[in-house]
């Protein structure tokens, strides 16, 4: 048996989540190979690892009509704990569907392709606190109301959608503090006063090609309001949207929507209409990735800074480098993932670390007579104690000089970390000349 393939081995029929054994590498561990250590592990860790994940979901109930779901109580329909409902087109009319603190249920269809949940309700169609709603292949509508109400407590509050179509209602889904908001390749149909609203804490994630939201003229797709993320992120959605509507919005303003720390990303997102409005978000901030994105607006990371008027930089020892620094230094167009002062210091304040090609184009002037002298420049990178006495000779940009200016160029990409700085510094190797760095000497910085 051990010289047959996989695909030729028995399929397990049983599996004890507790007792069986799977085969994991341990990329942390070390000591077996560079690639890491085999180790065992059992279909319940797993599991655990991952709410999303029906480990609690032991029952499974069909629905066809109201009267197959729990009696409704004072208007309520309580979901049992650990119960999978295969629901068909129901119409739960006036009540709403509850999960009870600490309770996991699943609402999924039936394997029919247009079964529709709905209810008149003017609530939330489903509602809970410190409960865990897992959605998959349906589609819910709630034309009076709002699809969800979920919020955290006391308790773990999640919600994960997966493959729902979200029809109509007239209040944005709301979710305050939940451990999670997951949702995968969703649809969220057009109204008028937005789509999905935040209070408190909250771990959003919004993702997937299939992903979209239409809105009117009046809506916000993505209400952040005061609530706070550890993390944010909205990727690979299409926005079905009009001119005027609000994209995203938050009343902290700024970063204040992400914990310190914390990051929040909008990348590969495609926006049918004109550039959406951001409200209270500014996509340069540091906590915040606006990236590869069409008609919304991305953040800067690249930089470059430049000499406005010449700058003397003095040699005092043949060889050794000497930042050139001075007051002429100043930034184009910049974001504030990067800053740079008037002695030509550009430092990094982004959250996570990133590649940056830098490309230095210095016209040199050396000063007194003479035969040619070689003349280089160097980036120099401080990375937390200090800017290196000798700067990287991999970023040298070297020419000879003896009258009139010379161009210097060099090109070197580095792994950048938050905090860490640049400056161009230039050295004398073949005398102890000064030397004029004329105008429009720049640093070029591009992500890559």
């Amino acid at each position: 048996m051990a010289d047959l393939r996989l695909t030729d081995k028995d399929l397990i029929v049983t599996i004890d989540v507790d007792n069986d054994l799977l085969h994991i590498v341990d990329v942390s561990d070390t000591t077996s190979s560079p690639e890491g250590t085999s180790r065992r592990v059992t279909p319940q860790q797993l599991i655990d690892l991952n709410p999303q994940l029906p480990s609690k979901l032991t029952n499974t109930e069909y629905i066809n009509q109201l009267s197959d779901f729990p009696t409704p109580v004072a208007g309520e329909i309580i979901g049992v704990n650990g119960t999978v409902y295969k629901c068909s087109s129901v119409d739960i009319s006036p009540n709403l569907f509850r999960v009870n603190p600490g309770d996991t249920v699943a609402i999924i269809s039936d394997s029919s392709s247009n079964a529709i949940l709905t209810s008149d309700t003017t609530a939330g169609l489903f509602t809970s606190t410190d409960g865990i709603l897992i959605t998959s292949d349906i589609s819910f509508d709630a034309p009076m109301g709002r699809i969800y109400d979920l919020d955290q407590n006391t308790g773990t509050c999640s919600l994960f959608a997966t493959n729902v179509q979200h029809l109509g209602a007239v209040l944005p889904s709301r979710f305050e503090d939940l451990l999670t908001t997951s949702i995968f390749n969703c649809r969220f149909a057009s109204h008028t006063n937005g789509v999905l609203s935040f209070f408190g804490s909250n771990l959003g994630e919004f993702r997937g090609s299939e992903n979209s939201f239409g809105l009117s003229i009046l809506g916000i797709i993505m209400d952040l309001g005061a609530a706070v993320f550890e993390s944010y992120n909205f990727n690979d959605n299409r926005l079905i949207t009009t001119t005027f509507n609000t994209f995203m919005s938050s009343s902290i303003g700024g970063s204040g929507n992400i914990a310190v720390g914390g990051i929040g990303r909008v990348l590969n997102t495609a926006n049918a209409g004109s550039d959406p409005t951001l409200v209270g978000i500014d996509p340069s901030d540091i906590r915040w990735d606006f990236e590869g994105n069409k008609d919304i607006t991305d953040s800067i990371v690249n930089f470059t800074t430049y000499i406005t008027a010449t700058e003397l930089v003095t040699i005092t020892t043949l060889g050794v480098f000497v930042p050139i620094a001075g007051v002429n230094w100043t930034t184009g167009p910049i974001s504030n993932r990067w800053t740079v002062d008037t002695a030509g210091i550009a430092t990094f304040n982004g959250e996570d670390e990133i590649n940056m090609k830098f490309t230095i184009d210095a016209p040199l002037f050396r000063l007194g007579g003479g035969g040619a002298q070689d003349i280089a420049i160097r980036l120099n990178v401080d990375t937390g104690s200090g800017f290196p006495a000798t700067p990287p000779i991999e970023s040298q940009g070297q020419a000879a000089s003896a009258t009139g200016a010379v161009p210097v160029s060099s090109s070197v990409t580095y792994l950048i970390q938050p905090g860490d700085r640049v400056q161009l510094w230039i050295g004398n190797l073949g005398g102890t000349s000064d030397i004029n760095v004329e105008e429009i000497a720049k640093v070029v910085g591009i992500e890559g």
